[in-house]
Order: C-alpha cells, then structure tokens, then sequence
C-alpha cells in the first residue's frame, strides 16, 4: 500500500510545485522578489567589505559569490518583466544561488556545532541562503539557456573553486576548523549544479507571449533554437 501511495504523493508534490511557480511568474510578485533580492545584494556586499578591502582588485569578482549571484537573479527578473532574457544570467545565477545557497547553509550549521549553538547570525545567513537556494530551484525550469553556456558556465564554476582554495580568497569562515567542511562541500555541490544544469538541457522551455513559459518538451541535444 505504501509503495502503490507513493506515485499519487509524487504526482501531487509536481502538481503543487507547478502552481508554486505559476504564482511566482505574476508580475507583482516578480517586482517583489526583484527588490527582496536587490537588498540582499547590497547587503551581501557589505558583509564582505572587509575581504574585498584585503582582497587584490582584480580578484573582486571571485570574492562575493552569493552577493554577485543574486544580483544577476535581479537582472534576469528585470529582463523577465521586459520579455527578454540572457542564456548566460539563465545558466549561471541558478546554479551560484543553489550552489552557495547550500554551502552557507551546511557551513551555518557546521559552525553552529563548533560554537555549541547558533547564533543570530547563523539563523540569518542560514535562512536567507536557503531562500537563495529554493528560489532558484522554483525558477531555474523557466530560464532557456544553451548547450555551450553550460559549457562555459562549468568552467567558470570549476575555475571558481580553484581559485577560492587555491588562491585562499574563499569566503570569510566562522572557525578554522571548517576549513575541509568548506572545499569538500564546496567541490560536491559545484559537481552537483553542474548536473543539474546539464538536466536542464533535456529539456526545452515552449516559450509564449511575455517569455512566460508553461510547459517544457524533451529533446536530445539541448541546443536551443
């Protein structure tokens, strides 16, 4: 009896979810979402202002992931509401949001048990990193992006990683002992993207009138027309 439940539980958690998403696509939440993830932004740039003052300039861009990914979420909003779209915010700021989205969530966690238990700020990046995250995963299905994007974006994600715990300019840590918690995770949840991106691919978004898209067509390449 359990197992024969669990299709009818599947189908009705995607029924659910597709409702979710057609919510989110009314202009009035979009223009909300846009301005909830604009303060984010800003406000993730001055939680790494310290870094960045420490940080050579021109690695800036490699230093604020999270701040950098949702404001390249905002834009792709913005473009939305235009009918318009760019296939590299489309791959790249899903897979960032998802991706650092996790890692502070597993990091919050991870620095609460050192500290022998969570803090406000730990509540704070927690909770707003895992909105990131679940933000981008209620999106991402609606966003066309094309087969060599996803190439490059793999590479910068990759490049990304080497150059955080390679060139020590990764994310400022609560403990030094999270230094292993933090490369492995992050390493996991790049290979992680990086696929579910690629799935992405095998499927196309129809898309109609005001780029809004309603259902999605399998194919076997991936490229868009």
């Amino acid at each position: 009896m359990r197992y024969r439940m669990a299709p009818f539980l599947v189908s009705g958690l995607q029924k659910q979810t597709e409702r979710l998403r057609r919510w989110l696509e009314r202009d009035q939440i979009i223009l909300l979402l846009i301005l909830i993830n604009f303060v984010g932004t800003l406000y993730g740039f001055w939680w790494y202002k310290e870094q960045l003052a420490d940080t050579p300039w021109y690695l800036w861009l490699l230093v604020p992931d999270s701040p950098l990914a949702s404001l390249d979420f905002t834009i792709i909003l913005v473009l939305r509401l235009m009918g318009t779209h760019s296939s590299w915010l489309n791959c790249l700021a899903p897979a960032v949001l998802i991706k650092y989205g996790l890692w502070a969530v597993i990091l919050n966690i991870h620095g609460a048990y050192l500290a022998g238990g969570p803090s406000i700020v730990n509540w704070m990046l927690g909770l707003s990193h895992l909105g990131m995250a679940v933000q981008a995963l209620l999106f991402w299905p609606r966003f066309a992006f094309s087969t060599i994007t996803w190439k490059w974006v793999s590479l910068w994600i990759v490049f990304n990683d080497a150059a955080d715990y390679g060139l020590n300019i990764y994310p400022t840590l609560f403990d030094f002992r999270q230094y292993h918690w933090a490369w492995i995770s992050a390493v996991v949840l790049s290979v992680l993207v990086i696929l579910l991106a690629y799935q992405q691919l095998r499927q196309r978004p129809v898309r109609q009138p005001g780029f809004r898209v309603r259902r999605y067509i399998p194919v076997e390449t991936g490229h868009l027309e």
